[in-house]
């Protein structure tokens, strides 16, 4: 099957939609949530502020009704993709960039190099581009922009090294096989309480653990030993009678020359 599009005789206007809302959020999105998004960031995206529906009358041009539109917008600022702030009597709805916050840009800028978001933040072990990559790759799965949001929030938090937090993923895929992102946080928030910022902390902790697990370790063996030994290798009284019997015994008859039923 092919997809094609015809050149363009009449040119009406066009919208252009981030393919990383296509490709995640189209199949896991309500139809009436999509509907309004779509709707709405073409309004927006046209800029004619002056002629902007009510939230009354956007919920009428899309055949439905205004709590309807109003879950809509709610979804999508759960999600992340949407800012609702109040504006006096209104609201105002803010489409987020979903590649300046898959980037980590947080308010409109210039174009940087990666070697320059490196020296402001101080962290030279990877940009935020590298990091969101391997994290899906441990994933195995697109980061939400939500997802996205949270793990900048942490980082801006702790100030802990990008290879750090991909390491908090494989670590937690490693040895609890869980990939949930809030949970993968919360271990990495557990380690800034730790004093662990970057990988070579993370080691030094890893190599103490060990030590304290080796010291514990032989104690814990050599008492096992010793109780095994104890239970597998001591004789009951009667044995031991038994055995000193034979051996007086023995030692009688070989002072007598004999046996000593026999004298």
């Amino acid at each position: 099957m092919k997809y094609k599009i015809k050149d363009l005789k009449i040119d009406l206007g066009t919208t252009p939609i981030e393919n990383i809302f296509i490709n995640n959020y189209l199949q896991i999105a309500d139809g009436d949530d999509v509907k309004v998004y779509l709707y709405a960031y073409k309004l927006a995206y046209e800029g004619k502020v002056n002629e902007m529906p009510s939230e009354e009358e956007l919920a009428s041009e899309l055949g439905m009704d205004t709590e309807r539109l109003l879950d809509a917008f709610n979804y999508w600022q759960d999600q992340g993709l949407i800012s609702i702030e109040e504006e006096g009597d209104s609201k105002s709805y803010h489409f987020i960039s979903l590649r300046e916050l898959f980037l980590g840009v947080r308010e409109p800028a210039k174009p940087i190099e990666d070697s320059e978001i490196l020296s402001n933040d101080g962290d030279a072990t990877m940009t935020n581009r590298e990091m969101f990559a391997e994290i899906e790759e441990v994933l195995g799965t697109v980061l939400t922009p939500n997802e996205i949001e949270k793990i900048l929030d942490l980082k801006k938090e702790f100030r802990q090294d990008r290879n750090l937090i991909v390491h908090g993923f494989t670590y937690s895929e490693k040895t609890t096989g869980k990939r949930n992102v809030n949970y993968v946080l919360s271990i990495i928030r557990n380690w800034a309480i730790d004093g662990i910022f970057t990988m070579a902390d993370f080691e030094k902790f890893e190599a103490e653990n060990e030590k304290r697990k080796e010291t514990k370790s032989p104690k814990k063996k050599r008492s096992t030993k010793k109780k095994q030994g104890r239970t597998d290798d001591r004789l009951s009284s009667e044995e031991l009678k038994s055995i000193l019997d034979r051996k007086l015994r023995a030692d009688v008859e070989k002072a007598m020359g004999g046996d000593i039923e026999d004298k």
